[in-house]
């Protein structure tokens, strides 16, 4: 449930923050999330930005008093908190922070690293950042009378190898840009001073400094007819990638090392990696999850996804480039050649905004949807369908030129 503060505000510009823990709830394939309005004065309660994610961890506490608050690699020490207690909560990612905002990185003029030098990231951490939220924000209180900082240990974050030269960097949320904050490096402690606003915070550098390196785009696992499950999976860019391992797990906690995965040859661009599993083939519920190691030894996980034996998966391997800011390029893979796909692309209401044919020559195909590039920026859905049957849907988002 929600924190059971009562909130007044006491001008129509106020707001509060609030975060629901759904935990109870993971594994069920359909979650209706409703909301009541119970008003105190008969007035009408608004909502606004309503968000649904999936952190690696989450931590909610009832902030009454200064102090320290850890979770994961990442502690604040609150020194000032107003007039008011409330609800804090934390919740760490550890993949990809997907960003609509443009430009995604603010212009940094004022900000300084640990050597003194100023300049505006291009990268944030794949593998660690966080969304921080406060419910006592907004009570008579401003975001302003609520003070902290913002401590970041950096000795399991991959990529680094100038930590003098790293940013604690944060954003509204995904709609707006990354900034940098002036911060210092101690010991694996990167940190800030004492500052306000709760936000997206994570760390920044720029790529030819830290790399940060392994930007991971989707890991898939798929039951063939042919004797193994296909693990397959996707990155954007791999920076000082050395090697991947497939690891597996029949609990989803305990994993095991199956086999090595050789780095591409191409680490700027985006890369399509397979890996067939044949003795946990029919074996139950089965857990995959890829392990990244750079050349220097440093490591990153991708997701963990989830596979039952029982299911009798006929779909194609199919990804998409997402987001785009022209044409999309989409790729069909491990798919049935006995008859065509149709492909179409609907706006959020429902409305189909064109269709056609993919012709399918091999089980592996490349499509370019060049028809993208003729729509206004926002978010569209792609479906693709055989005989009358879904195999694919997602959201695109496509940006400004």
């Amino acid at each position: 449930t929600a924190t059971s503060f009562s909130y007044t505000p006491v001008f129509g510009s106020d707001w509060r923050y609030e975060c629901v823990n759904l935990s109870a709830y993971a594994g069920n394939p359909y979650v209706l999330i409703g909301f009541r309005d119970v008003a105190a004065a008969g007035n009408g309660v608004y909502i606004a930005n309503v968000s649904v994610s999936n952190p690696s961890s989450f931590l909610s506490q009832t902030l009454s008093s200064t102090g320290t608050v850890t979770l994961g690699d990442l502690s604040m020490y609150f020194n000032a908190l107003g007039s008011s207690s409330g609800e804090l909560t934390i919740s760490r990612y550890n993949t990809e922070p997907f960003s609509s905002a443009s430009p995604v990185f603010a212009t940094n003029t004022s900000a300084l690293t640990n050597n003194l030098s100023i300049f505006t990231p291009n990268n944030v951490s794949k593998s660690n950042w966080y969304a921080i939220t406060y419910s006592g924000v907004g009570t008579a209180v401003s975001p302003n009378a609520i003070e902290f900082n913002v401590t970041i240990n950096t000795s399991a974050i991959p990529g680094i190898t100038s930590p003098d030269s790293l940013y604690v960097i944060r954003r509204s949320d995904y709609n707006g840009s990354w900034n940098a904050v002036t911060s210092n490096y101690s010991t694996n402690s990167l940190f800030t001073g004492f500052i306000n606003g709760f936000r997206d915070y994570s760390i920044g550098s720029q790529t030819s400094v830290n790399a940060l390196p392994v930007k991971w785009l989707n890991i898939k696992a798929l039951k063939t007819d042919y004797g193994y499950n296909y693990i397959s999976w996707e990155t954007a860019s791999e920076l000082n990638n050395d090697y991947f391992v497939v690891q597996y797990s029949s609990n989803g906690k305990d994993f095991n090392d199956l086999d090595r995965v050789s780095a591409g040859k191409f680490p700027n661009q985006k890369q399509f990696y397979s890996f067939k599993d044949e003795t946990n083939f029919g074996s139950g519920i089965n857990f995959y999850r890829i392990k990244q190691v750079d050349y220097d030894g440093v490591e990153s996980m991708s997701k963990i996804v989830r596979l039952e034996a029982r299911e009798q998966e006929q779909n194609p391997e199919v990804s998409i480039s997402n987001p785009v800011s022209d044409y999309a390029t989409l790729w069909i893979n491990q798919a049935d050649i006995s008859s065509d796909y149709t492909l179409s692309i609907y706006i959020l209401s429902g409305e189909k905004l064109t269709s056609k044919t993919l012709k399918m020559n091999s089980s592996n195909e490349q499509f370019e949807l060049l028809e993208m590039s003729t729509l206004k920026s926002g978010i569209y859905i792609v479906k693709i369908e055989q005989n009358g049957i879904s195999v694919f849907r997602e959201k695109l988002l496509k940006l400004m030129k």
